[in-house]
């Protein structure tokens, strides 16, 4: 499917939204020379909650990347906070443009 860090991720996620049947779809992922400063995974979680609920979750997950050097040279913490920030501020205040 795909590496531990990953799975690991999906399965607190899926604790959390009270999944108790549920079917997990890696629908691809960046190939080794493609993410500069990590991977990202696009995955799709559906299945029933605690409540009986369907429910469908679709998934990007992003981590940075393992290399040591590249961790220690490059501020990988900040460019991925950054990023965080643009979504979750600078791109909603776009759309109220639209």
């Amino acid at each position: 499917m795909c590496d531990k860090r990953v799975s690991d991720l999906i399965e607190l996620l899926i604790a959390e939204e009270n999944f108790i049947e549920y079917k997990i779809q890696v629908h691809g992922k960046t190939e080794r020379g493609d993410g500069y400063l990590g991977k990202i995974t696009f995955v799709s979680v559906t299945g029933k909650t605690k409540k009986e609920n369907t429910k469908e979750l679709n998934l990007v997950i992003k981590t940075s990347a393992q290399n040591e050097l590249l961790r220690n040279e490059l501020p990988i913490k900040e460019l991925f906070e950054l990023e965080i920030y643009i979504y979750d501020k600078v791109v909603p205040t776009f759309r109220n443009f639209q």
